[in-house]
């Protein structure tokens, strides 16, 4: 068996798959929030284990009604350079997220920053793999934008790699969890090819 080119290694194909969602705007009413949390609990009800949410701003978890999934639980925060911290819970056996719009070199340089302080002279690919997705949780196999942006948010510059992208026209505050759901759904049926690695690693 031949290796794969140098770069990220190619995820597994997982029937139970991490997604990342970008919200074009922050979450300022109540009403808003419980909208965001009906949209991250139908993610987790299709099946998604984990979810990376970007740019919501100062919402809180733990006030959402997840149903069978259980209340939210905050494991820790980790800074990120001069801006927001990113900040990580545990939902049951699924992990969530939330970045801050354009942490994307700042996420980079706090990963590398970590390995240095832990001693890493040299920072191999794996390693840094590894860090960011400490920070920015795993790597993503469905990236979801709204707003009508058709750019590659900075935030998963480096992890969202080889995840598919889905682009909505609407902001997140007109989709309905049911379109979220369908987009996730859909991972399923696409010929997934990693950037071509995991062609080249089957050979």
């Amino acid at each position: 068996m031949n290796a794969p080119p140098s770069g990220h290694a190619p995820k597994s194909t997982d029937p139970r798959p991490v997604a990342a969602l970008v919200i074009d705007w922050p979450v300022k009413t109540p009403a808003e929030e419980n909208r965001l949390g009906k949209l991250v609990r139908r993610l987790f009800e299709t099946g998604a284990t984990h979810l990376t949410l970007i740019g919501a701003g100062a919402v809180a978890p733990e006030s959402w009604d997840l149903g069978f999934l259980g209340a939210a639980r905050h494991l820790r925060d980790d800074e990120i350079g001069s801006i927001e911290p990113a900040r990580h819970f545990a939902i049951g056996e699924r992990g969530l997220t939330l970045l801050p719009s354009g942490s994307g070199r700042s996420t980079v340089l706090a990963a590398a920053q970590c390995l240095w302080r832990a001693g890493k002279a040299k920072i191999s690919i794996a390693e840094l793999d590894h860090a960011i997705a400490a920070l920015c949780g795993p790597p993503p196999d469905l990236l979801i934008v709204t707003g009508g942006a058709l750019n590659l948010h900075g935030s998963l510059a480096w992890s969202a790699a080889y995840a598919e992208l889905v682009f909505l026209e609407r902001s997140w505050t007109e989709i309905s969890a049911d379109e979220v759901a369908v987009a996730l759904g859909e991972l399923a049926m696409r010929g997934r090819r990693f950037g071509g690695l995991a062609a080249v690693a089957a050979t």
